[in-house]
């Protein structure tokens, strides 16, 4: 909201000094010739004479301030691509408990991954909240009685029982499939792999690419503003 305000001002100083850059450029290219007439310049010494702007063209400080806006828009976006700190501090506010549809911020160890932004969900067979990050599931458990906070465990698969137990298995029965794949997921390990469209968004909201943009748009509207 603040931006479109923002960009509402700048626009209808734009609008409102439209025409402002000719008149100037005009009156100047009116001087120059002024004091050539009263020099007496020749023709052919006279400078090669700059390239008058559009007709429309608003004031040079009412275009550097809709700039100046959509630069700060175009930073602000970027940094919640970029910082998952400032997208939870910019876009999201403290939860007073926890519940389905909330966000939990994730920021593993160093060289263990990037941290990101996932969505609780509710489990309908064991009525537990969950996430899921790095192919892992994890569960929250409610705080007890006599405990503040709640807990988050890694839903991990039964690999410590007794191996007799193992022995013993008949496999699954059709009433525990549903719950199992609730709380496992799916019996099989598959690397999502991104799409083009998504490696070329990455490649270009990278930071490099972003200065070299920027530096072409300011270059222009220096030539633009001169």
């Amino acid at each position: 909201a603040a931006f479109l305000v923002l960009h509402a001002v700048a626009l209808k100083a734009c609008i409102d000094t439209s025409g402002d850059s000719y008149e100037v450029a005009v009156q100047r290219l009116r001087k120059i010739n002024r004091e050539h007439a009263l020099n007496g310049t020749k023709p052919e010494d006279m400078p090669p004479q700059d390239v008058l702007p559009t007709t429309w063209a608003p004031n040079a400080w009412a275009s550097a301030g809709l700039f100046g806006t959509l630069s700060l828009h175009a930073l602000f976006y970027l940094l919640c691509h970029w910082k998952v700190k400032f997208r939870a501090a910019a876009l999201f506010s403290p939860a007073t408990s926890v519940r389905e549809g909330c966000y939990v911020q994730i920021t593993p160890h160093a060289h263990r991954g990037k941290a990101v932004m996932v969505p609780i969900w509710l489990s309908d067979e064991s009525v537990h909240l969950g996430f899921s990050f790095q192919r892992q599931r994890y569960e929250y458990r409610e705080p007890e009685v006599d405990e503040e906070v709640g807990e988050v465990q890694l839903v991990k698969c039964p690999v410590d029982n007794p191996v007799a137990s193992y022995l013993k298995g008949t496999g699954l029965r059709a009433d525990q499939l549903d719950e199992l794949k609730e709380q496992f997921g799916d019996n099989q390990l598959q690397v999502e792999m991104p799409s083009f469209l998504q490696c070329y968004k990455e490649q270009l909201l990278t930071p490099l690419v972003i200065f070299q943009v920027f530096v072409a748009l300011l270059w222009a509207a220096d030539d633009f503003i001169s």
